[in-house]
């Protein structure tokens, strides 16, 4: 397998960590919309993509981030974490979307 130039390891790496940054941002976003739109006399059973979210997060996301900061010979691996975290999310968004939509 051939090397990444020092130029593409800088192209790889900030779109990396850009992917990365939508995650997080994401993460957050799901969480407040869950949390907001949580039933107050309920079981709590929304709070359970919450916690989704912070697996995904700690598992694929956080990974990502810290090989794309530290390091330069698994910048690869960065990646295919950062796109299979990018997976879960756009998942755990569309279940999120549905389950609200049904509530209402």
């Amino acid at each position: 397998m051939k090397a990444l130039s020092p130029s593409g390891q800088k192209l790889l790496r900030l779109g990396v960590l850009a992917v990365v940054a939508i995650e997080t941002l994401f993460a957050i976003y799901i969480s407040v919309i869950v949390v907001r739109g949580a039933d107050p006399k309920g079981g709590g059973m929304e709070l359970v993509a919450v916690g989704a979210a912070a697996m995904i997060y700690v598992a694929l996301t956080l990974p990502a981030l810290l090989i794309a900061l530290t390091g330069r010979r698994h910048l690869i691996l960065a990646a295919v974490l950062a796109g299979l975290a990018a997976l879960a999310y756009w998942s755990l968004g569309a279940e999120v979307l549905t389950e609200m939509a049904k509530a209402k």
